[in-house]
């Protein structure tokens, strides 16, 4: 309380109610009062205080856990970016790099996407393929056919798994795609477009149609090989019988007068012969092992000889040629070149109709690997000769069999099948390749290579002249075929030879021992059952290494000189041969023999 100067009092209760007594009281009951009001307004204020700090405390702590809450997404949010980036930029290296082209089109068929391997194998920029439609590189029918499995897919839902699609690059160029294909949908399950994959092909498409050309050709080759060891078994066998007519026939010959009614006869059968020797020729042109007087030949002079020959039996025929300069040598039988051309020449003529021109060229060239792989050859220096018509034309079925003996297009009578044939296999037995192109009413042109054996020109080797036909001396004559064996003896002792027939291996060897120091050489058949001429060569060189043999065959011999002395024969005569032909090799063969009585 208050005293009367209004300073501040204290003390009891009693000294309050005494004071109040002497006439105060109102003062101290307002003033108690008043600090009871007061004592009741601050605790209100601190209650108040109280519920704000704990209001404060309580929202403060609901910012802070909103503010972690804020800072946590954020931290997420910012990890789930980092994430997101690292997963695109994963996923677009590894579109980048694979080998197959990734895209994406929408409803229409435009792209919206590629990676790097759909630009590389269509040869556009990614801003030139995406904006493209997909119908701006495919054909019309490739075009039908991926809207169609489009249009299957977006109806079933099932994947496209693999369209071969053929495209059509920048440069223009053919290309194969193997395409898969799948949809792309919308948030509510709608079709918005379509992406898949496509594998380039084409390396792999063209390498299979190499092998099964490849194949096809080894197949054919196979074909004619059984076909031609077939043909050369049933030639010889035929020459052999054509060489006992021959030799009986030149026997009664030399009985019979030329004024002799008889002899017109003789000189039929002779004719008849002489035509189925030719067949057996050709036979054996096709069959294996066809060269049989190899000799160096200029090309230019053997196709302008044949050709000059060919043209004044055939007047009607325009003939212009193309020759190379300095043509290269080639190493071959001249008779079997020219039989192939000839063959060429008719074969062409046949197939023309109103223009009646024929091409001819020669032409130095090298060929490399991929070209002669096909053929079986080997690369490297080549002369070809080009006999091209503007004919009829080769129907695709009838240039696969071409090239098979027998086989002709040719009315009943016109021709034995047998021309290209021959060719075909004289021309592989060279080492050298026939080729073909031809289009159906437009003409073909039939190309001959043949391996050249020197990149200079020569001339070809002139004939040798004619030699005499008598002899003298002693030969022993060896023959498995008794028919052969009986007429060779009968026409050799009708020109002056003492003869020593054997008609096995084994009885020549036999006889050559006990009889070798007389018998001045020797004429020897390389085909027999028991012991071949080779090996009856090398024991009678192994006998006596001087003695003259001369090698006699309806097959071809291969390389006759040979680099082995013992089983290299000194001339070599082809069956069916003319007495003549016989008589004159022999001369030549016995100037050489190595007994003195003879020298």
């Amino acid at each position: 309380f208050k005293d009367k100067n209004g300073r501040l009092k204290h003390g009891s209760l009693n000294s309050m109610l005494l004071r109040t007594a002497s006439g105060k009281p109102y003062r101290i009951i307002g003033s108690l009062r008043d600090i009871h009001d007061r004592k009741m307004a601050e605790q209100e204020l601190l209650r108040y205080k109280n519920q704000l700090e704990a209001l404060i405390k309580e929202r403060t702590l609901e910012l802070q856990r909103a503010n972690d809450g804020l800072v946590g997404q954020i931290e997420q949010r910012r990890v789930m970016e980092t994430q997101l980036r690292v997963s695109e930029e994963k996923y677009r290296t590894i579109l980048d790099t694979i080998e197959e082209a990734y895209f994406e089109l929408d409803g229409s068929g435009t792209l919206t996407f590629v990676n790097d391997a759909a630009c590389r194998i269509m040869g556009y920029d990614i801003d030139q393929l995406i904006g493209m439609p997909f119908r701006r590189f495919s054909t019309n029918q490739s075009t039908r056919e991926i809207i169609q499995a489009f249009r299957k897919m977006a109806g079933s839902g099932e994947p496209v798994r693999v369209i071969t699609f053929p495209v059509i690059a920048q440069d223009g160029s053919n290309k194969v795609l193997d395409l898969s294909a799948a949809l792309i949908l919308d948030p509510d399950g709608a079709v918005a477009g379509f992406r898949g994959l496509a594998r380039d092909v084409t390396a792999k498409i063209l390498s299979q149609k190499e092998k099964e050309k490849l194949q096809t050709q080894l197949n054919h080759a196979q074909r004619m090989e059984a076909v031609g060891t077939l043909a050369g078994g049933i030639a010889h066998d035929f020459n052999n019988l054509l060489m006992g007519i021959m030799g009986n026939v030149s026997l009664l010959a030399s009985k019979l007068k030329p004024t002799s009614p008889h002899s017109e006869y003789l000189r039929a059968i002779e004719q008849c012969v002489e035509s189925g020797a030719t067949l057996t020729r050709q036979l054996l042109g096709y069959a294996r092992g066809g060269k049989y007087q190899v000799a160096p030949v200029n090309l230019n002079e053997t196709v302008k000889r044949t050709a000059d020959m060919f043209g004044r039996t055939k007047k009607e025929i325009q003939i212009q040629a193309s020759y190379q300069e300095d043509i290269w040598t080639v190493s071959a039988d001249q008779g079997q070149i020219d039989q192939v051309l000839v063959n060429l020449y008719v074969n062409a003529w046949q197939a023309m109709t109103e223009d009646t021109s024929l091409s001819l060229s020669t032409k130095n060239l090298i060929l490399d690997a991929d070209y002669t792989a096909s053929f079986g050859v080997k690369p490297g220096p080549y002369v070809s000769v080009s006999v091209q018509d503007r004919g009829n034309g080769i129907e695709p079925e009838t240039m696969k069999r071409i090239f098979e003996p027998f086989f002709t297009t040719k009315k009943m009578g016109r021709g034995t099948g047998l021309g290209l044939a021959s060719a075909f296999g004289i021309i592989k037995n060279h080492g050298g390749i026939i080729d073909v192109e031809s289009r159906v009413s437009q003409g073909s042109t039939f190309t001959i290579y043949l391996p050249a054996v020197s990149r200079t020109s020569k001339r070809s080797a002139a004939a040798p002249p004619d030699l005499p036909v008598n002899g003298s001396g002693t030969l022993l004559v060896v023959d498995d075929e008794p028919y052969v064996l009986k007429s060779l003896t009968g026409v050799l002792q009708d020109l002056g030879y003492h003869v020593i027939p054997a008609n096995s291996g084994n009885q020549a060897i036999a006889l050559f021992e006990s009889e070798k120091d007389r018998i001045d050489g020797v004429l020897l058949d390389m085909i027999m059952p028991d012991l071949n001429g080779r090996q009856v060569l090398s024991r009678l060189k192994t006998i006596r290494p001087g003695i003259k043999v001369l090698l006699s065959s309806g097959y071809s011999l291969n390389d006759p000189g040979g680099n082995n002395k013992e089983t290299a024969g000194d001339r070599f005569i082809q069956k069916p041969y003319h007495i003549e032909a016989l008589a004159a090799a022999l001369d030549e063969l016995l100037k050489g023999s190595d007994r003195p009585d003879m020298a």
